[in-house]
């Protein structure tokens, strides 16, 4: 079976080696063999890492996003990163399980490891592993196309501060649906446009009035600055306002 992303195929319908017209997108040729080879001893999982505790169980439901990880039969998978990641929630990309001889799921997830038993409940959650950004920005509300959020911008929900992500993601940050956790009907949807980053407290604070104390004197205004077409400005020309 050839090295990833072709490997994908091996496993697939009209892939199978030396008979489909596609088998060598998949499999590699080596030689010819007599016989047969001796029986190996039972599967193991010593190659893999033992993760310890098992996270909870793939769900189908469930809003999965890049290095999300879930179990099934004592497996640990990792969701991949975008684009992959999109497939993690989607029917038919259940880790480990086949569809229709097709192990789909390999296009979504990575086997990190195995486990065993639960993991254990964590203590209350606080903000020790958030970085204090101090006043808050303001909280999020709905946007025109005309004014939309974009990369980076920041919005303040439930004193936590969140960035809106790069695009595409960040096309859902002005949308109704996507204010950070603030929508029952699908609570983690959010999570495909916004990033938490910090938290905070009160507000940002206003800066000082605009000065001119600092900008050079350059003498005699040049003409003032005119729009339209018949106007055609070049590189360096200058215009006051």
């Amino acid at each position: 079976c050839n090295k990833s992303p072709a490997s994908a195929w091996c496993s697939m319908a009209n892939y199978e080696p030396g008979t489909s017209q596609y088998w060598e997108q998949a499999w590699t040729e080596l030689g010819s063999c007599t016989g047969t080879m001796a029986p190996t001893d039972s599967p193991s999982n010593v190659v893999l890492s033992d993760v310890g505790g098992c996270p909870n169980e793939f769900e189908a439901a469930a809003d999965y996003e890049e290095g999300d990880q879930v179990s099934n039969k004592n497996l640990v998978y990792q969701c991949k990163s975008w684009p992959q990641s999109e497939h993690c929630s989607q029917a038919g990309y259940t880790p480990g399980e086949e569809v229709g001889g097709v192990e789909n799921w390999i296009h979504a997830w990575t086997v990190v490891g195995h486990c065993s038993g639960t993991i254990g409940p964590t203590s209350a959650p606080s903000f020790v592993s958030l970085d204090n950004l101090g006043g808050c920005p303001e909280s999020w509300s709905s946007k025109s196309q005309t004014e939309p959020y974009e990369e980076g911008d920041k919005v303040e929900s439930a004193g936590l501060v969140f960035a809106c992500k790069a695009w595409p993601r960040s096309g859902y940050c002005s949308q109704d649906g996507y204010e950070p956790l603030s929508n029952p009907a699908t609570p983690d949807a959010w999570k495909q446009a916004w990033q938490l980053v910090g938290y905070c407290s009160g507000s940002i604070g206003p800066t000082a009035a605009p000065s001119f104390d600092e900008l050079a004197t350059v003498g005699a205004c040049p003409k003032e600055w005119v729009g339209g077409a018949i106007t055609a400005y070049e590189p360096d020309d200058k215009v006051s306002v």
